[in-house]
């Protein structure tokens, strides 16, 4: 489930736009997963789940941390292809995320 949304006791059902009356409260997922690569060009990782791909990781990431990470992958590149670089999935983190699509199950 995505999540569910709350109304306060005393609002008003409005139809026609959105009021501070109801909120949506996220269900949100974390997990760990391994970094397996990055893409070129612009900043993703390519992120492993029990050792299968599980997606990329495109946003949240900071600047020093992208900066450590490159700093590290060179030691651990296994290959790369015209669109991404591939190294050792050595490296974890922790994402948080709303939902999985089909495919992921």
């Amino acid at each position: 489930m995505e999540g569910i949304v709350a109304k306060r006791k005393d609002g008003r059902y409005h139809l026609d736009k959105r009021t501070d009356d109801f909120i949506k409260i996220i269900n949100y997922t974390h997990v760990d997963v391994h970094i397996a690569g990055c893409r070129k060009g612009d900043f993703v990782w390519l992120a492993h789940y029990n050792r299968l791909p599980a997606g990329v990781i495109e946003l949240g990431v900071p600047p020093t941390h992208k900066q450590a990470f490159y700093g590290v992958a060179k030691q651990l590149i296994t290959g790369e292809d015209r669109d991404h670089g591939y190294i050792q999935p050595q490296m974890k983190s922790r994402v948080k995320f709303r939902n999985r699509t089909r495919a992921a199950y």
